[in-house]
């Protein structure tokens, strides 16, 4: 039997068109509303183990868009977040860009591409967070934060396997990663004044937003911040390389926020989709 040539490429026609826009679909999906990540690392064990799946929602805080090829070539760029629902609440799982080029150099703030780590939010912008023999606390704010039984176990640990100097030690005021603290976490349009010890605690952040470095600016001046900002630690207190040690998390810098954690032991087809994207 003969197949009429013109109902074949009809056919073709529209199979071509609803591939293609199944393709558009999620093309759209992808940068507007999820991202998928598999874990390679043990910073957030219990709760996350290695080699889970994580489907990222962006519309939380905002899809982000930019430049990716200027962000390659390393020129700079600009960041345009999308309207959010809201913004994270503390004990919020989320993905960002490690804030720096090694993850054992902390020296300048950068977004980078090629890393991304996953940790729990525990200090939002405006927050004041420290910590008391290990254990996170933000002033005014009566809950737990993260994992409050790896945090007293830590408590009587030593640290000495992490790189140092770390961003709460470094900071000249006689702080250790056991006690430290309060710590301001910076909102956009926030100010502080420039003194000694603002200096250790915002040089690295202040250089980042003003491209300039902190000390052309005069001490005794107020500086108003561009940012939000965000305090992230492991649940895994010892094995976590987190806000302790590096610093806070430019809000430019967050992919999203954990949506759905499928266990290492649910072997499907998702697990190989997110082989591309790895998340510490």
């Amino acid at each position: 039997m003969r197949v009429n040539s013109k109902i074949v490429s009809r056919y073709i026609k529209r199979l071509t068109i609803l591939i293609l826009a199944l393709f558009i679909l999620y093309m759209l999906s992808v940068i507007f509303l999820f991202a998928t990540f598999r874990v390679t690392s043990e910073s957030m064990n219990p709760e996350l183990q290695k080699n889970d799946f994580l489907i990222v929602y962006k519309p939380t805080l905002g899809a982000r868009l930019f430049n990716v090829f200027a962000a390659i070539k390393g020129e700079d760029f600009h960041v345009y977040r999308m309207p959010g629902l809201r913004d994270f609440k503390r004990n919020d799982i989320v993905v960002f860009n490690y804030p720096y080029k090694e993850w054992d150099t902390w020296d300048h703030i950068t977004l980078n591409l090629k890393e991304y780590y996953v940790k729990r939010c525990i200090g939002l912008p405006g927050d004041s967070i420290l910590a008391k023999n290990g254990i996170f606390e933000v002033l005014g704010v009566n809950c737990t934060l993260g994992n409050y039984s790896m945090q007293d176990r830590a408590s009587g640990s030593s640290f000495d396997s992490i790189p140092r100097p770390s961003y709460i030690d470094d900071c000249d005021l006689g702080w250790n990663l056991h006690d430290w603290g309060p710590i301001y976490v910076p909102k956009k349009d926030d100010s502080i004044l420039i003194d000694k010890n603002n200096y250790h605690l915002y040089k690295k952040i202040i250089e980042w937003e003003s491209d300039l470095p902190i000390d052309s600016l005069s001490e005794g001046i107020q500086y108003r911040f561009k940012h939000n900002y965000y305090f992230v630690a492991g649940d895994n207190t010892l094995h976590s390389i987190d806000s302790r040690y590096w610093g806070l998390v430019p809000d430019d810098f967050i992919v999203g926020k954990v949506s759905f954690a499928i266990g290492n032991s649910k072997k499907s087809f998702l697990h190989i989709i997110s082989d591309f994207r790895r998340v510490k």
